[in-house]
């Protein structure tokens, strides 16, 4: 047997932000229909476990295994022209039993409609009962949907208006609710509901060190070793072959650039090269050489092995080391992964909100999810023309303050604000479910123009944030103008294009920096040519990428940089010049969304149909149906109808 041990020793930077970057394909998923109560050491996956086709259209009653023995109130009901129709009086309400259902979390759908006994518009409420016949309702307490004559498709994720699993689910109902004693007919067709298992994956998604692709270190490390010491990669018989050669002096150093972690899963193919075939692996702290791992050694087999092993610690890391015990010794490396388990998920003493994307919390729509207000000592309403929050104090430390029933641990809070009255002390605080709370930032030159603030939320092992306030801290009269708040969990990075270069507001000295022009934009009306040369923007060119939108009464206004100075992006030509790419001629060979120039140029197919984010399961929208709600390398993102949507 051959000896393989493994010795690691890892290094960390202080107060990292994660900036781990989504990897192609790795679509975004809009935050409220993921489950959300998992701790943040823990990455979860979701399998479909079984898929119970209710009722469809045209079928003469429901599945057998469903009954309707739970129906309240005063209501009728029947299946006529192959759909379910329930007359439903004032708080009745037509649910679906299944007595073996067992799920642990689930997806239902459903396409409905609603007639009102008065002809006007209705809403009907969906309530789920678990195994012990507990109801559960919905974030966005109750759960309603608005009949608009047609039938509307939901889908629903089975999670309740505290963010947590609805566990055991038994039965589905839909309940006459909120229409002034008004009688309702709810027309259903087509439930389905997916069963899910909940996987928990204990690393994060692997980490590629060797590109075999390019043959070159993956873009998100860093060869710091010594000169003498450095990696070389080389194609040989068509495989890529990174080639080490360290002395117990001068070992390979590779730093990771995006975050720290506390261990992980190593998986790498090699063989040694001359008699000299032990060698010590450690992980390391660029910043704190007194944090390290026990030495783990490794014997590497003359012939391409793949070694594979495992470590976790307390400590957080950002790079490997690797040295012979004495001496120098060569090696031959084909694939080298890691799987980490990030500082960003370790793990604390409670339970927190997984997201996967950033959180709008408020914008011109109002409050997001289920937050809320809970102020104190101020008075607050959003404007009727911007939408802006407007809240005025009279001293007093009053505060604006937004609750959630999830709890959060870390991250980044942004929020574009102004004050009446400038260069008067605001305080940001983050509360806990005890009531205790930390002052965790401080402006104490607020302006009277718009201005992003990028402000750290630290991590706390013990309580989680559920709370955020902006608090006048100068205990004076002064009115605040907050037109948007977003949070950005730890393992989110922080987007390039929205909200970080927003051409509409000024910068202030924060923890990050917004780009300006040597002009403060004041965004146009129109896309027309001549009115953005009015503002003071020029054209961009064919080939610049949108890097900021921002949507202003029924037109949104796309910008790129370009030598440094914004630069606007017209609505004339097809979608494809958002992102530098020139319409198709009719030369041009088709495929899909994309088409290829007799020359071999990428050009944008021009047919209304095409749809770039397609591709990756979802559908396209227009740049004037939705806010551009983060911009990444796939793409601009939207929403519309409460999904994701490619911006064209």
């Amino acid at each position: 047997m051959k000896l393989f041990t493994l010795f690691i020793f890892c290094a960390a930077v202080a107060n990292a932000t994660v900036v781990h970057k989504r990897e192609n394909g790795n679509i975004p998923t809009v935050t409220n229909q993921e489950p959300t109560k998992v701790k943040r050491a823990i990455k979860t996956q979701y399998e479909d476990v079984e898929t119970f086709n209710i009722f469809k259209e045209g079928d003469k009653t429901w599945d057998e295994n469903w009954i309707t023995k739970d129906c309240w109130g005063d209501l009728t009901y029947e299946v006529k022209d192959g759909v379910i129709v329930a007359k439903l009086q004032n708080d009745a309400g037509f649910g679906l039993s299944n007595l073996n259902l067992n799920s642990e979390y689930g997806v239902l759908e459903f396409d409905y409609k609603l007639e009102v006994s008065d002809g006007g518009q209705g809403n009907i409420n969906l309530v789920v009962f678990d195994s012990d016949d507990k109801y559960h309702n919905f974030n966005g307490y109750p759960k309603l949907y608005q009949g608009n004559g047609g039938y509307e498709h939901i889908t629903q994720d089975m999670i309740d208006n505290t963010g947590n699993y609805i566990p055991k689910l038994q039965r589905f109902a839909w309940q006459n609710y909120g229409n002034n004693n008004k009688e309702i007919t709810v027309y259903i067709k087509n439930i389905v509901y997916v069963s899910k298992k909940i996987v928990i994956i204990k690393y994060s998604d692997p980490i590629q060190v060797l590109d075999t692709g390019k043959c070159s270190l993956h873009s998100d490390w860093e060869d710091i070793s010594d000169k003498a010491s450095k990696a070389k990669l080389d194609v040989i018989n068509d495989k890529c072959i990174m080639s080490i050669k360290p002395s117990s002096e001068s070992p390979l150093r590779l730093k990771y650039l995006n975050e720290n972690f506390k261990g992980g899963k190593i998986e790498i193919t090699m063989k040694s090269i001359g008699s000299n075939n032990a060698f010590i692996w450690s992980c390391y702290n660029t910043y704190d050489s007194s944090i390290k791992l026990n030495d783990i050694t490794i014997v590497a087999s003359k012939n391409y092995e793949k070694r594979t092993e495992e470590f976790e610690t307390e400590n957080e890391y950002n790079a490997f080391s690797i040295s012979p015990i004495e001496g120098e010794a060569s090696f031959e490396i084909t694939s080298f992964i890691f799987y980490p388990i990030l500082a960003s998920t370790s793990d604390l003493n409670y339970e927190v909100t997984y997201l996967t994307q950033p959180e709008i919390i408020y914008d011109e729509h109002g409050f997001r999810n289920d937050w809320r207000e809970n102020n104190w000592s101020c008075t607050c309403s959003p404007q009727l023309t911007t939408g802006a929050m407007e809240c005025s104090f009279q001293g007093s430390y009053g505060a604006f303050s937004f609750q959630s029933n999830r709890n959060f641990n870390a991250g980044t809070l942004y929020v574009n604000m102004k004050v009446l009255y400038p260069n008067r002390m605001v305080t940001i605080q983050v509360h806990h479910p005890n009531q205790s709370y930390e002052n965790v930032y401080s402006i104490p030159d607020a302006t009277n123009e718009y201005t992003d603030y990028y402000i750290p939320i630290p991590s706390n092992k013990n309580q989680p944030t559920n709370r955020f306030a902006i608090q006048e801290g100068s205990e004076q009269e002064n009115t605040f103008f907050i037109r948007k708040i977003i949070y950005y969990p730890s393992n989110v990075p922080i987007p390039d294009g929205s909200p970080v270069n927003n051409p509409t507001t000024k910068t202030k000295t924060t923890t990050r920096r917004t780009k300006t022009s040597s002009q403060e934009p004041t965004l146009p009306p129109k896309t027309e040519e001549e009115v953005y040369n009015d503002n003071g923007y020029d054209i961009c060119s064919q080939n610049v990428k949108v890097v900021y939108g921002e949507k202003k009464d029924e037109t949104t206004n796309m910008y790129g940089l370009e030598n440094d100075e914004w630069c606007a992006i017209l609505n004339d030509n097809c979608w494809s010049v958002l992102y530098g790419i020139p319409c198709c001629t009719s030369n041009a060979k088709i495929s899909g969304a994309w088409g290829t120039e007799p020359d071999g140029s990428k050009c944008g197919n021009t047919a209304e149909s095409a749809c770039w984010s397609r591709e990756l399961g979802y559908d396209c929208c227009s740049r004037d149906e939705t806010d551009t709600i983060f911009i990444d390398e796939d793409g601009a993102w939207g929403s519309k109808n409460q999904k994701w949507c490619g911006i064209k």
